[in-house]
Order: C-alpha cells, then sequence, then structure tokens
C-alpha cells in the first residue's frame, strides 16, 4: 500500500508543473526543459507545453489594455524593466532575468484594464 502511494505521489511530482498560460480561454500548462548550451539560445527559456510542442520564452512578456483604460498604472506595482508600446493598446514589457514570465503575466492578467497577457513566445522563421 505505501509503495503505491509512494508511487502515485513520485508521478503527480513528475507530470506536475506550475507554469502555464491562458490561449483561447483554455489553461495550457508547460514544463520547463534543459536549459541550451546553444550560444543563440542563451536568452530564451524552453518549455514543453501538455501536447508535447516545444515553446521559447525571452525575459518578456505582451499585455493587451481595454480600449479606454489608462492600464499602465497598474504596471507600476512590477518589476519592469522597459515598456515598449507596439500599437494604441499592446505592450511588450521587458522583465528582469530572474523573474517568471509566466508568473508575471499571469498575475498582470488579472489587473484591472487588462484584457491580455502573455510570455513573449519565440517562433521558428519560415520560409514562404
Amino acid at each position: 500500500m505505501k509503495t503505491i502511494f509512494l508511487s502515485l505521489f513520485l508521478t503527480t511530482l513528475l507530470f506536475s508543473s506550475d507554469s502555464f498560460y491562458y490561449a483561447f480561454g483554455k489553461k495550457v500548462e508547460v514544463k520547463k526543459l534543459p536549459q541550451s548550451r546553444n550560444l543563440d539560445d542563451a536568452n530564451i527559456t524552453y518549455y514543453q507545453t501538455q501536447n508535447g510542442h516545444k515553446i521559447g520564452v525571452k525575459h518578456s512578456i505582451i499585455i493587451g489594455c481595454e480600449k479606454n483604460t489608462p492600464c499602465l498604472e497598474a504596471l507600476k506595482k512590477y518589476d519592469i524593466v522597459a515598456i515598449e508600446k507596439l500599437s494604441p493598446t499592446l505592450y511588450l514589457l521587458t522583465l528582469p532575468k530572474d523573474a517568471d514570465p509566466f508568473e508575471v503575466s499571469n498575475s498582470i492578467y488579472h489587473e484591472k484594464g487588462i484584457k491580455l497577457a502573455h510570455p513573449n513566445f519565440i517562433q521558428k522563421r519560415q520560409l514562404r
């Protein structure tokens, strides 16, 4: 009985994930992958989704504000290195190297005036 409980506990720990983001209204859990030794990947952390997709994340997040809402006021309590305006309602926020982009984006998502917040995902370039 103890071995079954221990096996279940270890399996839960192994496959549990504490990082997630929301995509199209659904929670997507991710698991951190080992860091690459490639110098091009030095500023990118890789994760794997529950569907097995590999995603790269830099130390930045993208937020979308509701129209006619001063959402930047809500960001003052967060440790943000830089804010770049991408459009009238879309911003790119650069985070410190030690910040978890998933944790910060999930916290910001719950702030008043924020419509979307997620890590800045890296995608491979594809030739058309």
